[in-house]
């Protein structure tokens, strides 16, 4: 078998875009799901393929497209982040973590392809958004939540933190 380029990696794949992505979150929400062909959450401005092309499959959160494009671990942890943090408000962001990722575990697909490493990115995000943005945030997924989670620079653990392309 021929070399696949340089970097001695074995793989005929071309590096990473991530200028793909970039700007196509704009008008997305975070909490968005997969519509028209196009990807849920902030990837809302793509499809599977062309996240495909952006992201680093060696990345901490890049090893599953699928589960990537379809916002599953988003969506997961905030929807844990708000029933522990509802249960226990007065708990820190350390003691509601572990909550947080044993809830989101219960998923077995998310737990199957989701590394705990990556999925402390998405919490990281969340534990900021309950600092930030908790009255906005506490009763659910809405633009107001959103708003806050972009002023107070939120969303950006999952992107910095586990590896993927920002799409702002």
């Amino acid at each position: 078998m021929p070399a696949a380029g340089s970097g001695g990696a074995g793989s005929a794949s071309p590096a990473p875009d991530p200028s793909l992505v970039k700007g196509t979150g704009a008008s997305c929400s975070s909490y968005g799901t997969p519509m028209n062909g196009k990807c849920g959450g902030y990837y809302c401005g793509v499809d599977q393929a062309t996240l495909a092309k952006a992201v680093d499959p060696s990345s901490k959160c890049g090893g599953d497209i699928d589960l990537l494009c379809r916002n599953k671990v988003v969506i997961a942890v905030g929807t844990c982040a708000r029933q522990v943090k509802s249960a226990m408000p007065l708990a820190t962001n350390d003691e509601l973590r572990p909550m947080i990722q044993a809830c989101v575990f219960e998923d077995a697909e998310i737990k199957m392809k989701t590394s705990p490493e990556c999925l402390n990115c998405t919490i990281d995000a969340a534990a900021c958004a309950g600092d930030n943005c908790l009255i906005q945030c506490l009763a659910g997924d809405s633009a107001q939540c959103d708003s806050c989670r972009k002023m107070n620079n939120c969303e950006m653990p999952v992107f910095t933190c586990g590896g993927l392309p920002a799409p702002f």
